[in-house]
């Protein structure tokens, strides 16, 4: 939870008795954007309440509970959520305002403190949970207390046990006629798998609507099934006779609607941390692999569904077809319930879940291509346009078209965002003269794009992240989605929705949110698989492409992920890059650069195929090039590249291996569930390339998107990236409150430290349970020491990689890789400066700000070490922000390389216990200003609300945000 604090006792302060006490887990399940904690000689306190009332009262609160006393604010303004850590009071908080009006002393006395949701309370304390379903997961091993999505523990009991109720359905439809298989519970059962997915449902009251209308539909086809079966032939496990809740046996749990208690010892029963107790770890992960990959073929088939219940007098797929698909669906969802399953069965099921997900994406294909027309290239707008507006992210292309009939004529502009902006590509969408534009980028900005957006917004699937009170009441869910407290629309009418569009300004030509992304480039979509092959053969033929790059599936805030940028715009001109899914969004801004290939066609080095299911038509793309070019596909100049977080990108890649696809590259991390037996299965077998497994090369070596990609060991430590390598702790001593330098020799005395500023590395080693873990830290050693380096590690009450370091003995391993970042201070012979990062190049730079929360400013040290040693012709201004004087770190260091900069390096150390949190007053004090230098960069550095905080001053200083970068 953070750092302990000596705060003073609860009796000397006078504390209110009705205070309530909170556990780590209960902090950790609470979700409010209002939520507040005091922790007092290691006890928790909820201040919830109080800080409701008067949201700027930290003066009172740390009045009140002594001046050491740990506070934390959870602001779920960022993506994707993290377990909050409790820090000192102060700028490494985020939005508490020191300066702000006291809390009313009153308040305390009168007003009684609401009681906890018990059911969370309950589950949570027994330690439960255990998801693991996505990338994001906590540590790479699993979400524990609370889901890195923002899952609850009750959330995620709630979605175990929706599984196993699907599992005893499956039992019994499994032995049901064809004819028997009505509308309804196709759709319950799809739908149920659907809002399972990552970032799609919270709402625990629809969670206890479908366990309870799928026991219903259970018990329903037990009746037809006992009806029809002679009890002789009945299945023991399916006539009802025997033990009631068994876990094996999905068909034999009994739901009791009002009973919250029984229902959470129902999924405790149920959950990953129950199974594995008796379960091989490989058995459990191919298990796990086939129930997320059936959870993205329903996602799918979902959406198909609903374009083709809508378009019925369109032939898109017939009934025999559609029963098909669904038996098989239901099929392997039976077979998961097996006893004593064996390894080649349960590969066997992730290869039919990927063999009937192909069918499944057909049906999409066709469904979008006969009601919405074949996809053509189009340009799309992505700047405002003035007027009132409605904003639509999601993936349903028939929620678009409805919501698009139905705003006809009501002057409302429509916008896509996310994976909604390939619609621009089919002529029937398009049509509509007031979808004007796509707004923003990919899901996982949303918290920063909605807020900007002046009017209703409609999420219509995957993914939504907490909505945060400056737009959670124009924000509206449909369909699977849900939410606690936001309005959900029912039966596509948006009435409401479109009201409330109406109350918002909408965009004006004069406002912040106009003049912010008027100036934001169109990019081109609709490339789908008939124009691909009509584009690609005739430039092959002719010698023009030689390499097809694809670079698809799911994507996050993991910044990471965007190492692959650079080495995509160093391809050969002979090199196309096609993208799908919300991945996109990282290249998008490049086109120019990248350019055309050759021989004058005009054909875009860039293309963009559409959303994550349009992998289908990468691989008809795939299957075109092998009739026309005679080879087999998987000697194709066809690279790909498989980012994943959710479990569509599972399905997907499933789907690649049943077409027998290898040397996929899959990434940025492997998959928790996958165990080092299976991963080297899918190695030896499919010839996969995790991106994280030690010693494998990469096949795309020149596309390696995040650090936990591997090159050859011919490449020299860091000075490329390289694999994970042994180093040798040396000696750690404390710089500040519970952080410590720490240093770390090569195993090769004459290695020589080859970072360039601004670059980190990272550690890993294995835990207790024997899985990996990692976290990266910048070095703070001169570029060019030989032998040895140094980093700076704040150590966390609950964290593992920090307290692992922190009780490394002398000469212990651990292993190190890098170097990786996108952010680097480059300079020529000439000395002039560049700064490269993620969105940006700057070129000939004379004056950077360097604004730090906490200990991130170490992440800024070697910039001006380095401006300092190349004597550049750089203005440097650090502002570095602590929340006190015992948690400053660098102070010295950072002071003695000032004294060397010629006057041109200024350093200003704050704390909020006597300066206050970072302000326009102290920003426009200590910072360059734009009117000495228009074109100053803003490097900001610090945890997200810091970094937020830090922007949001500077957006109302008026400083350019293409100036602004943020360094993780």
């Amino acid at each position: 939870m953070g750092n302990s604090c000596a705060g003073k006792g609860l009796q000397e302060i006078n504390a209110p008795t009705t205070l309530p006490k909170m556990t780590r887990k209960q902090v950790l399940s609470h979700n409010k954007p209002d939520d507040c904690w005091c922790v007092i000689d290691n006890i928790v306190y909820d201040l919830s309440q109080y800080w409701k009332v008067h949201p700027g009262g930290g003066d009172y609160i740390k009045k009140w509970a002594g001046k050491d006393a740990t506070l934390a604010f959870r602001e779920f303004n960022h993506s994707p959520f993290a377990e909050v850590q409790l820090t000192t009071l102060g700028a490494e908080v985020g939005y508490i305002d020191e300066n702000s009006t006291d809390f009313n002393e009153e308040y305390y006395k009168e007003t009684p403190l609401p009681k906890n949701s018990t059911d969370i309370e309950e589950f949570s304390q027994q330690g439960d949970m255990m998801c693991f379903q996505c990338q994001q997961t906590s540590n790479g091993t699993g979400c524990t207390d609370m889901g890195v999505c923002g899952k609850s523990p009750e959330i995620s009991a709630l979605q175990d046990l929706i599984i196993q109720y699907l599992k005893g359905l499956a039992q019994y439809l499994e032995k049901a006629d064809d004819k028997d298989i009505d509308d309804e519970t196709f759709e319950l059962f799809i739908f149920t798998f659907f809002m399972t997915l990552t970032n799609v449902n919270f709402n625990s009251d629809k969670h206890f609507y479908y366990l309870k209308k799928l026991a219903e539909a259970r018990d329903k086809f037990q009746a037809l099934y006992l009806k029809k079966t002679p009890k002789e032939e009945q299945d023991p496990r399916l006539s009802g006779t025997g033990q009631k809740n068994d876990p094996q046996n999905p068909a034999s749990f009994i739901f009791k609607e009002n009973d919250k208690k029984y229902i959470f010892e129902q999924a405790k029963k149920v959950g990953i941390n129950a199974r594995k107790v008796n379960l091989n770890p490989d058995l459990l992960g191919l298990l796990e692999m086939c129930v997320y990959g059936l959870k993205g073929g329903c996602a799918y088939l979902y959406h198909a569904e609903g374009v083709r219940n809508n378009a019925k007098d369109k032939k898109i797929y017939s009934q025999e077809e559609r029963i098909s698909v669904f038996k098989g669906l239901v099929k392997i969802t039976a077979d998961l319930t097996k006893v004593n399953p064996s390894m080649e069965e349960l590969i066997q099921l992730n290869m039919d879940v990927g063999k009937n997900n192909f069918t499944v994406m057909e049906f999409l294909d066709n469904a979008h291509n006969i009601v919405f027309g074949k996809p053509t290239p189009s340009n799309v707008n992505r700047a405002p346009v003035e007027g009132k507006c409605i904003l639509i992210s999601g993936h349903d292309m028939m929620v678009l078209k409805k919501l698009l009939e139905q705003t006809k004529d009501q002057g409302i502009n429509i916008y896509t965002h996310g994976e909604m902006l390939p619609a621009f590509g089919y002529p029937e969408l398009r049509k509509y003269p007031h979808l004007v534009g796509n707004f923003g980028t990919a899901w996982f900005n949303q918290t920063n794009e909605f807020p900007d957006f002046p009017g209703a917004i409609l999420l219509n699937s995957n993914c939504l992240i907490q909505p945060q009170p400056s737009y959670a009441k124009r924000l509206f869910t449909t369909h699977v989605v849900g939410w606690d407290d936001i309005k959900h629309i029912e039966n596509d009418d948006f009435s409401e929705l479109i009201q409330c569009a109406k109350k918002q300004p909408g965009f004006k030509k004069n406002s912040r949110q106009f003049k912010k992304y008027e100036n934001v480039e169109s990019e081109q979509t609709g490339f789908g698989h008939q124009t691909m092959a009509e584009i690609l053969v005739p430039e092959i033929k002719a010698g023009n492409l030689t390499e097809i790059y694809l670079v698809g599936g799911c994507d996050n805030l993991d910044p990471t992920r965007s190492k692959y940028l650079q080495q995509i715009l160093d391809l050969p001109q002979t090199a196309i890059v096609l993208t799908l899914g919300c991945a996109k969004f990282r290249l998008f801004g490049h086109k120019e650069k990248m350019g055309y290939l050759p021989g004058g066609n005009k054909v875009p080095r860039l293309i963009d195929v559409g959303q994550c299911n349009d992998s289908y038509s990468a691989v008809k793309v795939a299957l075109a090039l092998t009739q026309v070019l005679g080879v087999g596909v998987n000697e194709l100049p066809l690279h790909l590249v498989l980012s994943w977080v959710e479990q569509k990108a599972v399905v997907i890649l499933l789907t690649l291996l049943h077409l027998g696809i290898k040397n996929i590259n899959i990434g940025p991390n492997l998959p928790a569930y996958l165990t080092p037996n299976l991963v080297n299965f899918l190695v030896q077998n499919f010839s996969l390339s995790p991106m994280s497994l030690p010693k494998q090369t990469a096949t795309l070596s020149a596309l390696q998107s995040t650090g936990d990609y591997k090159m050859s060991r011919e490449t020299e430590l860091f000075n490329k990236i390289s694999d994970f390598v042994p180093v040798k702790f040396v000696e750690k001593k404390e710089v500040a409150k519970n952080t410590y330098s720490m240093k770390f020799a090569f195993m090769d005395q004459k290695t020589v430290f080859q970072l360039q500023p601004g670059q980190h590395v990272i550690f890993r080693a294995k835990s207790s349970e024997q899985k990996w873990v990692s976290r990266a830290y910048t070095p703070i050693t001169k570029i060019g020491e030989q032998g040895q380096f140094e980093i700076i590690v704040k150590v966390y009450q609950e964290g593992l990689f920090s307290n692992f370091l922190k009780n490394m003995k002398k000469d212990q391993l651990v292993e190190v890789q890098g170097p990786c970042g996108t952010t680097i201070l480059q300079s020529d012979e000439r000395k002039k400066v560049k700064l490269i990062s993620e969105k940006n190049n700057y070129e000939d730079l004379k004056s950077l700000n360097l604004i730090s929360g906490g200990t991130s400013c170490v992440s800024m040290f070697q910039m001006v070490q380095f401006a300092i040693q190349k004597q550049l012709d750089l203005n440097i201004n650090l502002i570095v922000a602590n929340s006190t004087e015992n948690l400053k770190v660098l102070e010295k260091e950072f002071q003695e390389l000032a004294l060397s900069g010629r006057g041109k390096i200024q350093i200003s150390y704050i704390t909020s216990d006597k300066e206050g949190r970072i302000s326009q007053k102290i920003f426009q004090e200590k910072l360059i200003q734009k009117n000495d230098d228009p074109k100053v960069v803003n490097l900001i550095a610090g945890p997200h609300n810091f970094r937020m905080s830090a922007k949001n001053i500077l957006q109302e200083m008026e400083y350019s945000e293409e100036n602004l970068v943020q360094f993780y």
